[in-house]
């Protein structure tokens, strides 16, 4: 049988991921800084045959762990500082990658300094396979395939629910992302920032339209890789008028230290994550709108509920697709350059509970 390593497993995703892969009854190590931790958090699954204290910074542990796995995931961020020492013991062990990152600055580091490294070691590396950014990635190809030449990608997501849905770590993952230089893809990465771009974006019933601004998300590094003709590729959150006037000003805030330590420290004393009730009253959407060549516009959409729940199962999926052997290409790679995309998308409806649908373009002189 596989075996898998999970690095995070004591964190709010990593547990949420642990169950998700328990379910799929594949042998897990589960390991993170604190092996007690573990041990509460996940020893008592049936999938974990060990639970290993290990630093991701410690290279000999990350060797040995990963010496006994076919595929490891790490939950462990920020990713801009752990992401990179996993990736790169993963690569030098030749086993399959797999992350929850949110952060494009690390998105973007790991396909320009590491694919080539990857394909090479014959490892199948793919970051993001969380609700940050696979919906949108999935959804883009999707909707790529209805046009003709598709050239302008637009991906926009929102989250409904309560105050206090984002879980510790996802609150971390926000500062830093708005904190760091955000990018777009306008016929290659353009530094833009938060809020400059506004748009109105067709989310799926019963949500409908919403206004929506620009963010740093995952669409503009992963979607160009297999939308190859696309000339500008933007990511975008559903977010109140009033907090998208502010962006810009929260940006230069978050570049003065005081500000950013304040912020680290009000991030710190939050709850770790939502309470399982509050996660599934939380509503979530992404559309991916792509217009092609000739002007014609298709959309495709997914809506579901619990955030985290689809990122675990998401995770747990795509684990499954490679230790099935079932990866479409070796190095680091989009969601979409792994897996056929709509019937990825098609197992994600039924493991995470999600809807998806596609519109291609009216018929000419249809509406």
């Amino acid at each position: 049988m596989a075996q898998v390593g999970l690095l995070g497993a004591s964190g709010y995703t990593g547990r949420l991921v642990a169950q998700a892969l328990d379910r799929r009854r594949v042998n897990l190590i589960a390991a993170a800084r604190d092996a007690g931790r573990v041990q509460r958090a996940v020893g008592h699954l049936p999938a974990v045959t060990e639970v290993r204290a290990v630093d991701v910074t410690d290279r000999d542990g990350l060797g040995d762990l990963l010496s006994g796995v076919d595929v490891v995931v790490s939950t462990a961020g920020p990713f801009v500082d752990l992401g990179p020492p996993v990736l790169d013991a993963a690569i030098r062990a030749g086993v399959d990658y797999v992350d929850s990152t949110g952060e494009q600055p690390f998105l973007r580091w790991a396909f320009d300094e590491r694919a080539t490294a990857a394909a090479r070691a014959g490892t199948t590396a793919v970051p993001a396979c969380g609700f940050d950014y696979l919906p949108g990635d999935l959804l883009a190809d999707v909707a790529g395939t209805q046009v003709e030449s598709a050239r302008d990608v637009h991906v926009a997501y929102l989250v409904r629910g309560s105050g206090g849905w984002a879980s510790r770590g996802t609150r971390r993952t926000m500062v830093g992302v708005l904190a760091a230089p955000g990018f777009a893809y306008v016929d290659g990465l353009e530094q833009e920032e938060p809020g400059q771009v506004r748009r109105l974006a067709w989310f799926p019933r019963p949500i409908g339209p919403h206004h929506v601004v620009g963010f740093p998300g995952g669409e503009p590094v992963l979607v160009p890789r297999h939308v190859p003709h696309a000339r500008e590729v933007r990511s975008y959150v559903a977010i109140p008028g009033v907090v998208a006037d502010l962006a810009p000003l929260g940006k230069w805030l978050l570049r003065w230290a005081p500000a950013r330590a304040l912020l680290d420290r009000l991030v710190a004393a939050g709850p770790e994550g939502p309470a399982p009730d509050r996660r599934r009253q939380t509503r979530w959407a992404c559309v991916a709108e792509v217009v092609g060549a000739d002007g014609d516009v298709a959309r495709a959409w997914a809506h579901g509920r619990d955030v985290y729940g689809f990122t675990a199962e998401a995770i747990a999926t795509v684990v499954a697709r490679l230790v099935a052997g079932d990866a479409h290409a070796q190095g680091v790679v989009a969601p979409a350059e792994a897996f056929d995309a709509a019937d990825l998308l098609d197992e994600l409806a039924v493991e995470a509970r999600m809807r998806w649908s596609v519109r291609p373009p009216p018929p000419l002189g249809g509406t």
